[in-house]
Parts: structure tokens; C-alpha cells; sequence
């Protein structure tokens, strides 16, 4: 039962700075970290404690360089983390430097998003003698983790017990113990805090130390490290993630985001213009992002980008359709885009027209907007796990990706595994077995993960309606076929 009262005034909770040069340095360098993670904006994780916690930088060097470095395992990116652990700290300490602004600028990121979630374990050196109670150990702890949802808004926490110390049981672990159990007793009604008590994986079932994992009885070895990464990766994946989604086995949908933002899905007819169809859906989302509140959804036209394509790469087709992304980027960047009203869509095959002088001077008027490329390849070499990597960490700042995929032939078509082609989950639509044959572009608005095989799982791809698409405008793309199949990825932001 949390608190019903505010917890006294003492050292625990009360912040205070260190005077030590070593402190002084190591605060001064986890402020310029967050300075520089906030430029990138790419941290998942924040890990905030003491000893043990900046530990990961020694001992836990390879642990954490496996899991929390960002890096691509089985053609997926671990969790981003930053470190901001100081040896000897207090729960004072850790509060000072989160009132101090260390976290400050990771709330409002140059680029990308804020962390979606705070490691904190704090209070094995407030347990020293007789300075403080159990209860008050717990009031600092609170107050670190108040702090820090203070500073980032919106964040989740993983609250972790204060780790068993000492080979045996004795006052002092009986002491950090109780402390954690009391901090929980005040959180446990916050749903965006999730308590882990990992005491048990250290000991033995008596409650010795193990000290293959804590030589010293109090810090972690290698082995102790990858014991505690092992154990917290999965909820530190599932914390990060984007939330429920009515496919099960989602990891990010922006779906929903995207009807929010009014973009519908347009019927494009039996042609090959669903690439540009999906270069279109995504200038939209970009640009409905930077809207002002009030204004209307935007609605650009297709047919004009392929004439601005058409301008770009020098009159080459006669025809509309068949447009990639570079040049679809081109046109754009020459040209602008107009709306919809201004030059609608002919779902036929025939010469592109020209638009009139008001939707050209629509058009150039109109924002600018970035095109970044993930990858492109002009044949069908497949996405490199390093390249699906790029993808899903784009959907996880919330950023649809245009993907542009070759077509099998009808040979490597018969062959492909029904898992290949098969929709994933329940109300999908008909657009993967058209996809697997007919698609040559889709934007992708998210990803599901198989979480019984590694590396293996799949898009949601949000389809112009067709003959070739199915009528929802929705299918899945497994990885394996992105693996195959996939040629280039790119990316729409507009320009401030």
C-alpha cells in the first residue's frame, strides 16, 4: 500500500552534489553524454545508479556491448542504452544529479525521440552503519524515481531490488532489502513503474552469495553481468516497444496513427504505380506531423509527382507508373508536389499530362521535404540484416518507411515458401499473395517479431487499394521475403 502521507525531510531524499574531483568529472561527463545522445536521439534505455550500474563500462563491457549497444543481432537492433552510473553514489547523490539537469536535454532530442525507459537501482551505499533507516533508503529511492519521471515526461521505469550484498544474510542485506520492498510499497500503483527483484539469480537457495557472479560480495564479474543483462533485456524490449496493437504479436503499428492523421488508403487500379503511391502516403504522414493544430489532412497528388519524376529524369517514361524513389525525390525536390484537387490520379495507362500553372505554382510553394535513403540497389539483391535493422529502428521513432521490392518470377514464385507469402494474424487483407507476385513498392508502418525464432518476423505494409492489392489495403511482408526480394528503402521528413 503506497504512502498516504509525503515522507519526512532527511539526507536520503534530499539532493546533494559530491565533492570528490572523481564525482565532479563523472558528473560533468554523464551530463555531456546525455548532451550528445539527445543530438542523435536514438538512446532507448537510461541506467542510472551507482558502482554496480557503471559497471557495465568494466566488467560488463561485453555484456553490455550485446545487448544495449545498439548493435544488429540476428538481423534485428538490441535496445540503444546510455549509462549514467557513478561509483560510491547515494541515493541523494543520483537525486542531485537528476535535479541538476543531466537528463534535460534527452526530453526534447535534436532528432529522433526521448528514451522510453529508466533502469534505476540506487541504495546499497546508503545501507552503510547506522546513517540511515530502511525507510529512508526507500525515500530517497522514491525521490529518485519521481525525479526522473519528472525530467522525461512519459517515461517507463524498471525499478530493480538493490542487489544482495555480503556472502551471508545479515542486518545490512536485511537492511537494502526491506528498503527496496518499502520503495515498492509507494510505486506499485504507478502503472508506467515495473518492479524486477533479481536477489534470486545471485544466491542460493539459502541465500549465499555466489561469488562466481560477485567476487567481491558486492560488484559483478563478466559472468554477473550477463546474468543480469539475460535477465532484463526481454522486459527492457517489451518496455521500449510501442503499445498494444490489434495484431498480437505487433511490435509497432502506426496505423492507427496514421487514420489519426486522416491519410486514407487510395485506390490505385490494376498499375505498377503503387511505389509512388507509397512515396505519396508518406510525404502526407510527414507533413500531417508538422501541421499546425486546425489545418487539414493533407491529400497530394500522385499524378503530379510522376510528371515532376518525369521532369526530373528527363521525359523518359511516356507513361504513368513504373516511377523508383530517386526519381519520385528528384521531381519533388524540383518541383514541389500540388494537391490532389489540382491534378487527381488516372488509373489508366496513358501519356502524363501537364499540370496547369496553379498546381506547378502549389507545388513549388509547398514545404520542403527530405528524402532519406536506408539503402537502394537497382537489382534484386535482397535487404541485408544491417538494412532491416535500419527499417525497424525508423518504425520505432515512429517514421514509416517506403520499401521498393523486385518482382520474383514466376519460377522463384512457385518455389517461395508459403510463409513467405501466408498473412500473419487475423484481418490482414489479401495484399500478401498479390505482394509476393505483383509488388514493387509498399510503405511499411510497422513490424512484428517471431519471438521463438530469431531474426525471423514481419511488415505490416499498408497497400494502395487494386485489382492486385485486395480492397483493406493492408498485408504482411515477412522478413524472409524483405531478404530476398528487397532492392531500396527511404525515408520523408519536412523540412522545418
Amino acid at each position: 500500500m503506497s504512502r498516504q502521507v509525503p515522507p519526512a525531510t532527511h539526507a536520503a531524499n534530499t539532493p546533494a552534489p559530491r565533492a570528490d574531483q572523481f564525482w565532479i568529472d563523472r558528473h560533468a561527463l554523464g551530463k555531456a553524454r546525455a548532451r550528445e545522445a539527445s543530438l542523435r536521439g536514438d538512446v532507448d534505455v537510461v541506467f542510472l545508479g551507482d558502482s554496480i550500474t557503471q559497471g557495465w563500462e568494466g566488467e560488463g563491457r561485453q555484456a553490455w556491448d550485446d545487448a544495449f549497444s545498439g548493435r544488429v543481432v540476428d538481423g534485428l537492433p538490441t535496445p540503444r542504452g546510455l549509462n549514467l552510473g557513478i561509483s560510491a553514489d547515494r541515493t541523494e547523490h543520483v537525486l542531485y544529479r537528476v535535479l541538476d539537469g543531466t537528463l534535460d536535454p534527452l526530453a526534447a532530442p535534436s532528432s529522433g525521440r526521448p528514451p522510453r525507459l529508466a533502469v534505476i537501482m540506487i541504495g546499497t551505499n546508503n545501507s552503510h552503519g547506522d546513517q540511515y533507516t530502511a525507510r529512508q533508503i526507500a525515500d530517497g529511492i522514491v525521490a529518485v524515481t519521481r525525479a526522473v519521471q519528472s525530467r522525461l515526461p512519459g517515461i517507463r521505469v524498471l525499478l530493480l531490488n538493490i542487489f544482495p550484498r555480503n556472502v551471508n544474510k545479515d542486518a545490512q542485506r536485511a537492511k537494502v532489502e526491506a528498503a527496496s520492498e518499502l520503495a515498492w510499497s509507494d510505486l506499485e500503483s504507478d502503472s508506467s513503474i515495473r518492479r524486477m527483484d533479481l536477489g534470486g539469480l545471485f544466491t542460493s537457495p539459502d541465500g549465499v552469495l555466489d561469488l562466481e557472479l560477485m567476487p567481491d560480495a558486492l560488484h559483478l564479474s563478466a559472468r554477473g553481468y550477463r546474468v543480469w543483462a539475460s535477465a532484463i533485456e526481454p522486459a527492457i524490449k517489451q518496455a521500449i516497444r510501442t503499445g498494444p496493437s490489434p495484431w498480437g504479436t505487433a511490435v509497432v503499428d502506426l496505423r492507427e496513427r496514421m487514420r489519426a492523421r486522416g491519410i486514407p488508403v487510395r485506390q490505385q487500379g490494376s498499375r505498377d504505380a503503387d511505389t509512388v503511391f507509397a512515396f505519396t502516403a508518406a510525404l502526407e504522414y510527414a507533413a500531417a506531423g508538422a501541421a499546425r493544430e486546425g489545418e487539414p489532412a493533407p491529400d497530394f497528388s500522385e499524378q503530379y509527382l510522376m510528371w515532376a519524376a518525369n521532369q526530373a529524369t528527363g521525359g523518359s517514361r511516356s507513361r504513368t507508373g513504373g516511377f523508383g524513389p530517386e526519381a519520385l525525390a528528384a521531381g519533388l525536390r524540383d518541383w514541389g508536389v500540388c494537391d490532389e484537387a489540382r491534378m487527381p490520379y488516372v488509373a489508366r495507362d496513358e501519356a502524363i499530362a501537364e499540370p496547369d500553372d496553379a498546381a506547378k505554382a502549389q507545388g513549388r510553394s509547398r514545404a520542403r521535404f527530405t528524402v532519406e535513403t536506408l539503402t537502394h540497389g537497382t537489382t534484386t539483391g535482397g535487404f541485408t540484416p544491417e538494412v532491416l535493422a535500419a527499417a525497424t529502428r525508423s518504425l520505432d521513432d515512429g517514421r514509416p518507411v517506403v520499401a521498393v521490392f523486385g518482382w520474383p518470377s514466376g519460377k522463384q514464385d512457385e518455389a517461395m515458401p508459403d510463409d513467405h507469402r501466408t498473412p500473419i494474424g487475423e484481418g490482414i487483407g489479401e495484399g500478401i499473395d498479390a505482394a509476393s507476385r505483383r509488388l514493387s513498392g509498399a510503405l511499411l508502418v510497422g513490424y512484428g517479431l517471431d519471438a521463438d525464432h530469431p531474426g525471423k518476423g514481419y511488415f505490416i505494409a499498408r497497400l494502395a487499394r487494386g485489382e492486385w492489392f485486395g480492397e483493406d489495403g493492408d498485408a504482411a511482408i515477412s522478413f524472409e521475403y524483405a531478404r530476398e526480394y528487397g532492392m531500396g528503402l527511404y525515408t520523408v521528413k519536412q523540412e522545418p
